[in-house]
């Protein structure tokens, strides 16, 4: 599966890459994945894609388990912020 944020993403650990995927340790300051931050969020799978909220679901325990120190920080702290998929619907809705 392609993500649809690929061309401009950059995150290492990719839950839809299919090449390396979360194998990637993810350094400071490096970017996270959409997709996860938006996991953690209460309501998160419901504003992704179907094909997309099934594997983020899949891999999203794990990456709480077994990944880096850094990546759970970034995922805790998306956990208790609002989501940017709907700030994002909700400014280009009032413009």
């Amino acid at each position: 599966m392609r993500c649809p944020k690929w061309e401009g993403c950059n995150a290492p650990a990719c839950p839809l890459s299919r090449d390396e995927g979360l194998n990637v340790p993810t350094l400071k300051g490096e970017r996270v994945c959409l997709w996860l931050r938006e996991g953690m969020k209460p309501g998160g799978f419901d504003r992704m894609p179907a094909d997309i909220s099934h594997v983020v679901r899949k891999v999203l325990p794990l990456i709480l388990v077994e990944g880096g120190a850094y990546l759970r920080s970034k995922l805790n702290t998306a956990a208790k912020s609002g989501s940017k998929r709907t700030r994002f619907a909700s400014s280009t809705a009032q413009a």
